[in-house]
């Protein structure tokens, strides 16, 4: 092969490992931005509840996905509302779950402000004695199990509600 045609041959081959690295370089580039978005929004994952599940008139009550996020917020908004505390309940949670009752597992504990005491909660886990006119909060914290009840009627009556329409 005549060296004009070799040098042709080196540079087309030098553009293609060129293109080559530009390629692999913009692929690089992809996927670290992919893996960036992802741990960006890892703390945002699962900030939500694990599991929510209900027992009602003896009947349990598993919550479609659709039913979820309304359960948790008027959970939440119930919690929130509550004007009695007891840091040192005499009824233990698991002595609750023998009765009807709503129980919520959150991924990670949940910062609550509720106005007993002004109080911020980080409630791992909630389980809602019912019913509700003559219920409480049962919640596991990190320092142990507090008691909250005295909640807004309004509160009450949408997680009613809402239950109601997950029995259908």
């Amino acid at each position: 092969m005549p060296k004009k045609r070799l040098s042709e041959v080196g540079r087309v081959a030098r553009r293609l490992e060129f293109s080559a690295n530009q390629y692999s370089n913009r692929c690089m580039k992809r996927i670290c931005l992919g893996l960036l978005a992802i741990v960006t929004l890892l703390p945002v994952w699962g900030q939500g509840i694990t599991s929510a599940a209900a027992v009602r008139n003896g009947q349990v009550i598993t919550f479609t996905s659709e039913f979820l996020p309304k359960i948790e917020a008027a959970s939440i908004n119930l919690l929130s509302g509550c004007v009695y505390k007891d840091l040192q309940p005499k009824r233990e949670m698991a002595d609750v779950q023998k009765q009807d009752h709503l129980r919520l597992t959150f991924a990670r504990p949940r910062a609550i402000a509720v106005p007993a005491e002004a109080v911020t909660v980080e409630v791992k886990d909630m389980v809602i004695s019912l019913p509700l006119s003559s219920g409480g909060i049962w919640v596991l914290t990190e320092s142990g199990v507090a008691y909250f009840a005295k909640f807004k009627p309004a509160a009450a009556e949408e997680l009613n509600l809402l239950l109601s329409q997950a029995l259908r």
